[in-house]
């Protein structure tokens, strides 16, 4: 998928995996701000599926493309596996 959005002119700016790329983007922080006992509990469950490496954490990934955008994105601001592809 990278090559072909290589050679369709895009520019990679950024690969990590599921957890880390909403870690940058600071879900953590979006459910802390939550004051609602009950729905924190709630959101804690769903963040644990989202991010951790036994669910749905580590078996997907986020790829970033972009055309003539010179910042780096604050998702990957964690991990870049941009070498890897």
């Amino acid at each position: 998928m990278a090559d072909q959005a290589q050679n369709s002119g895009f520019d990679i700016a950024g690969y990590a995996t599921q957890a880390l790329f909403l870690i940058s983007l600071g879900i953590d922080e979006y459910l802390l701000a939550e004051t609602d006992e009950d729905r924190r509990i709630t959101l804690a469950q769903q963040v644990k599926q989202l991010v951790l490496p036994s669910a749905m954490g580590e078996s997907f990934k986020v790829l970033a493309l972009t055309k003539k955008l010179s910042v780096k994105l604050k998702g990957f601001t964690e991990q870049d596996l941009t070498h890897k592809l």
